[in-house]
């Protein structure tokens, strides 16, 4: 029920559990592009559906954040966020796939 998630993840996977969580839950993020750039979880991050504060000041970033809330953007981040995930995330399928390769295993 929040109206932003931050995640600012320097060096990780490109995954992250929590940014996945997220965008499952149509939250939009606070987040650094340059984190999951080239990487698995770089689809969910764009200005459509986060605040993206690479190179910006403390102060820049307070505003992207206020402007976001005050015109409603952010509710509108959100379903992008979902729409994305929704799009880009089958965990049935990949289930499937991964019970497959395990049962060549046996």
């Amino acid at each position: 029920e929040c109206a932003f998630g931050f995640h600012c993840k320097n060096g990780g996977d490109g995954f992250g559990h929590c940014l996945f969580n997220m965008a499952s839950c149509g939250t939009p993020l606070i987040t650094r592009y340059s984190d999951y750039k080239n990487k698995l979880g770089g689809s969910l991050i764009s200005d459509k559906t986060s605040i993206i504060v690479d190179g910006y000041s403390p102060e820049h970033i307070a505003d992207m954040i206020t402007k976001a809330w005050s015109d409603g953007s952010c509710y509108n981040m959100g379903i992008e966020i979902r729409r994305i995930f929704e799009k880009d995330c089958d965990f049935e399928q990949e289930a499937i796939r991964i019970d497959s390769w395990l049962q060549c295993l046996t």
